[in-house]
């Protein structure tokens, strides 16, 4: 009488049922179950997993398919499957690749998918694992960013800045790409977003290029930091250097 194969193993012929008996007892500790492998009943022979596939047990009627974000690249793989590297993925069941995320984009924890740098975050090449925050005078304001953009003059940022901040009143940053403002020394002033400092002339004066001039006579300026000074209004006057018009006397 012929023997007949359960799932998982195969057989030659048998002719004698006792024959079968004893391999149906033996059949656990023979090389017919191997991992990688699987048949089918009936089966003369076991067959290796396909790419995309596996089978980590002996004895397997059917093989595993690979869930997204692995893979198998090669046929009658015995354990499980290969987790995608960091900064790959792949989407689909069965897989026998991962494929790079492109430059702004990191690979998600699962491995089935890319993600989209954040604003203030970059990512510079394929492949990336994670993003890279912008480093403190730079700044990317949109998502997916391959490199980070340097702060004008008169502006800086800190890391991960998402858009750069002028430097304040008596303030100032002279390059491009600065991570903080310098204050102007005593007596020097500045505007808002400025790359320098002014000597601060005091009320009374202002500044020439680089020096503080008395204000001419019929002028003032009321203020310290001035460029220039103000004409007195019709019936007043000033003397050089004044802080203020006076009025003409009656007569």
């Amino acid at each position: 009488m012929s023997g007949k194969c359960f799932d998982g193993a195969f057989s030659t012929c048998f002719t004698n049922c006792d024959l079968f008996a004893v391999y149906q007892l033996l059949y656990n500790y023979h090389t017919t179950y191997f991992i990688g492998t699987y048949s089918s009943a009936g089966s003369s022979t076991c067959a290796s997993c396909n790419t995309g596939k596996y089978s980590s047990t002996s004895g397997s009627t059917s093989c595993s398919t690979c869930s997204a974000g692995s893979y198998t690249e090669s046929t009658g793989s015995y354990s499980s499957c290969t987790t995608c590297a960091s900064g790959y993925y792949v989407s689909t069941t069965g897989a026998i690749s991962c494929t790079a995320c492109a430059a702004g984009y990191y690979s998600s924890s699962d491995r089935t998918t890319c993600v989209i740098c954040a604003a203030g975050t970059y990512s510079s090449t394929t492949g990336s694992g994670s993003c890279t925050s912008c480093s403190a005078g730079y700044y990317s304001s949109s998502t997916g960013s391959t490199s980070c953009i340097a702060c004008s003059a008169g502006y800086y940022s800190t890391v991960g800045s998402t858009s750069c901040t002028i430097c304040p009143a008596n303030y100032y940053a002279a390059n491009i790409g600065s991570a903080s403002c310098t204050a102007c020394s005593p007596g020097y002033y500045s505007s808002a977003g400025a790359t320098s400092c002014y000597i601060g002339c005091s009320a009374g004066t202002y500044l020439v290029g680089t020096t503080c001039q008395n204000c001419p006579a019929g002028t003032y300026s009321s203020s310290p930091y001035n460029t220039a000074c103000t004409t007195c209004a019709a019936g007043k006057y000033a003397v050089s250097g004044s802080t203020k018009c006076t009025g003409c006397s009656a007569g």
